[in-house]
């Protein structure tokens, strides 16, 4: 799959903030729509608030999502038939 082939694709991200100790801290999700996808610069997802999350070009983490409604346990917001669903742990000082 080319990086150009995610662009304007739906995807949920988990984002899981661990400590110094690996101990996770924070979970967080998030939905929103491949802005950009490149090899070099990674990816860009515009969030449904209008923000921009960036990530690193590392397309193996985004697997196919299952066909139905997903709930975001953070917002309680229903997503219906997203593209992909990504997990990030980002590590926080």
């Amino acid at each position: 799959m080319n990086p150009s082939d995610y662009v304007n694709k739906t995807v949920i991200v988990g984002a899981n903030y661990a400590d110094g100790n690996d101990e996770v801290v924070e979970v967080r999700q998030f939905v929103g729509v491949v802005e950009s996808a490149d090899e070099t610069s990674g990816i860009v997802i515009r969030l449904r608030n209008g923000e921009a999350l960036e990530l690193p070009p590392a397309f193996g983490a985004f697997q196919p999502a299952e066909p139905g409604d997903y709930t975001l346990t953070s917002t309680l917001e229903i997503v219906r038939d997203p593209d992909y669903l990504v997990v990030w742990t980002f590590r926080v000082s």
